[in-house]
């Protein structure tokens, strides 16, 4: 958990619609204990485009739930995988590694999953394709998946979302850390060797490097690396967002199929 000492709400700036507002504004009323952020990825990498709100999402975590010694937690982020491994992300504090999920690119799949996870605060990738075949799905499962979600944002992954209304800039070079070590495999792997933690840990996650090293191969590696290095200026990020309801996430996902959704009702016929 060394994001609970590394990131602090101080070290972020964040826009709406050109104007300075606070975590709280962004996060619509601020983390309470119960949230539960969900990153869904779909290409190599492509989450790190959303890494200044996943590490802003942390610091409110910590700061609403207590900081190490304080407490024992890893924060309550999930990502979510679509049709296939995208790349690891365990620098990123998404840690224990149930907490990056494998879905399938069904518009159930994925639905179910923000419903098992209770997942409150989601971003999605701008341009996320499910596999339309499956629907009918059933509304059971969109209405479990939104009953929990509150607020929704899309996020590209080079930063930059089209028409985005949020801007959130890193103001310390330090919060671009997490996303070096998860580009820079070569990198990634010298400092998993000189790890100053505990082997209790050092072991399981030296094992998960070696397990993720295939995700993504070498060259689109390097080539998304020196593109987030293009981009940073005083070796820091400013990323776009898009701000939608929960509702409009839900329908980006897994558009209501209304025709099929009578049908189903009306022979009580149950999809799974």
């Amino acid at each position: 958990m060394h994001t609970a000492t590394q990131l602090h709400a101080s070290q972020f700036s964040v826009e709406i619609g050109g104007k300075r507002v606070g975590r709280e504004t962004l996060l619509s009323g601020g983390w309470l204990d119960s949230d539960r952020l969900g990153v869904i990825i779909d290409r190599p990498f492509g989450a790190v485009g959303a890494s200044n709100l996943i590490q802003l999402a942390i610091t409110a975590f910590f700061d609403v739930c207590g900081r190490p010694p304080a407490s024992f937690a890893y924060p309550e982020i999930y990502l979510l995988h679509v049709a296939g491994r995208h790349g690891d992300f365990a620098m990123f504090d998404f840690w224990p590694p149930y907490k990056e999920v494998e879905v399938g690119d069904e518009p159930g799949d994925i639905l179910r999953e923000l419903a098992l996870h209770a997942i409150t605060i989601v971003a999605i990738p701008e341009g996320v394709e499910p596999d339309r075949r499956a629907l009918p799905y059933h509304a059971e499962t969109r209405a479990d998946a939104g009953r929990r979600l509150r607020a929704g944002f899309v996020y590209a992954a080079d930063g930059d979302v089209d028409g985005g209304d949020v801007a959130i800039a890193a103001l310390d070079p330090a919060t671009e850390i997490n996303a070096t070590w998860t580009l820079d495999g070569v990198s990634h792997r010298e400092m998993a060797a000189a790890m100053p933690w505990m082997e209790h840990y050092t072991g399981p996650y030296r094992a998960r490097l070696e397990e993720r090293a295939a995700d993504v191969d070498a060259q689109t590696r390097e080539e998304l690396f020196a593109r987030r290095q293009a981009r940073l200026v005083d070796g820091c990020s400013t990323e776009t967002y898009r701000r939608v309801t929960a509702q409009a996430a839900l329908e980006a996902l897994a558009p209501i199929d209304h025709a099929a959704d009578a049908a189903a009702r009306a022979t009580d016929r149950r999809v799974l």
